[in-house]
């Protein structure tokens, strides 16, 4: 028995708030709730010497998982697992990087800053922008006006992760009809990686397997969210 739900129909639904402005007051608390599940994660500083410069969208911080991109895992893209990087665009030739130390090394050795003068490594930087943008890019100067809407149009917006659903055939029970639908994102797999950021030879040696950073900050973040619920029922 098939299941009734059609992940085409899923991902064509719309949702629309009648109060705008409280959704953004929800989704800013809701970045400042999963603040210390970052906590570990090391600094980086990117500094733009090329003539192309750093774009930014306006869904501007960007989290992607190299390290375990190619594992069929339904929880890769988490905030907690291991191999996760973060970028943030802070100007036209700043970009920071946050990332886990124990799988990566970045950049020249006891440095917290990288000079780029490898301009492939600054296009896969916009690309993670143009892939993560809702709706619109912004760049400093009019004479990048082509190249923005060159990239727009090369890579779709909301394409860093896609839906993914999987439903079981339903049991029937009596006249109720129960299914269990599992909905998660998967990762856009790139083909290439940022020149200066290398896995280390340690974890090359070692199976990919993923696992949650520091669990023990993850049990009392979904403990204090699990009580925060209760409350507000």
């Amino acid at each position: 028995m098939n299941s009734s739900f059609d992940k085409e129909a899923l991902d064509g639904i719309k949702v629309s708030f009648d109060n705008p402005k409280y959704f953004l007051q929800l989704q800013t608390l809701e970045a400042a709730l999963k603040v210390p599940l970052l906590l570990d994660l090391e600094w980086h500083i990117l500094i733009n010497e090329t003539a192309t410069e750093f774009v930014i969208s306006d869904h501007p911080v960007v989290h992607y998982n190299w390290y375990l991109r190619n594992l069929h895992s339904i929880n890769i893209s988490g905030l907690s697992k291991c191999g996760l990087q973060v970028f943030l665009p802070i100007s036209s030739t700043i970009t920071l990087c946050l990332y886990d130390s124990k799988i990566y090394k970045m950049g020249a050795k006891n440095s917290s800053c990288t000079i780029i003068e490898n301009l492939p490594d600054i296009h896969l930087l916009n690309e993670l922008q143009f892939r993560s943008r809702g709706s619109f890019i912004v760049f400093r100067s009019t004479d990048d006006s082509n190249y923005v809407k060159k990239m727009s149009d090369k890579f779709p917006a909301n394409s860093i992760y896609s839906n993914t659903v999987k439903a079981i055939a339903p049991t029937i029970i009596g006249r109720e009809a129960k299914s269990k639908i599992t909905l998660w994102r998967k990762s856009y797999i790139f083909d290439r990686w940022l020149s200066f950021c290398k896995v280390k030879n340690k974890k090359k040696s070692q199976d990919i397997t993923c696992y949650d950073r520091i669990p023990e900050e993850l049990a009392k973040h979904e403990q204090f969210i699990k009580e925060m619920r209760s409350k507000k029922e």
